[in-house]
């Protein structure tokens, strides 16, 4: 993978905790790739709520906030400010296609500067400067 920064999208964490999910595999192999290869991955605290809130009903308690560990352990947690939000904002209200959550994570990952998002979301913003990748 020569990618050295990865903004990973809620779909791809929520593939590992669920093995039924269809790129469950897929998604389990590209994060033990980038753990082996130390490549740097990120996702945003709004996406480690979001997971969390997901997979309460799927996941026994104590198996998710151990998989959060994990998340905080091997990923950068990226944050939102008002200056995301205000950029997203305008976006979208550009783009009434644009999901307003997927363009926020989108956003955040550029403004952080990882320009490769890892997403298997076939509707996920199209943002310059940003390369989005499946599994």
């Amino acid at each position: 993978m020569e990618d050295s920064k990865l903004f990973i999208d809620a779909d791809i964490i929520l593939d590992l905790l669920d093995s039924t999910r269809i790129s469950h595999k897929s998604s389990k192999e590209l994060i033990e790739t980038c753990l082996t290869k130390e490549i740097a991955m990120a996702i945003s605290d709004d996406i480690v709520t979001t997971v969390y809130y997901l997979s309460q009903k799927l996941v026994e308690r104590e198996k998710l906030l151990n998989f959060i560990g994990f998340l905080n352990k091997n990923f950068t947690i990226l944050t939102f400010d008002a200056k995301i939000i205000d950029v997203s904002i305008k976006i979208c209200l550009k783009n009434s296609s644009y999901d307003f959550e997927d363009t926020l994570q989108a956003v955040c990952a550029k403004t952080n500067n990882y320009n490769t998002i890892i997403t298997n979301d076939k509707k996920f913003p199209n943002i310059d400067g940003i390369v989005l990748k499946r599994t």
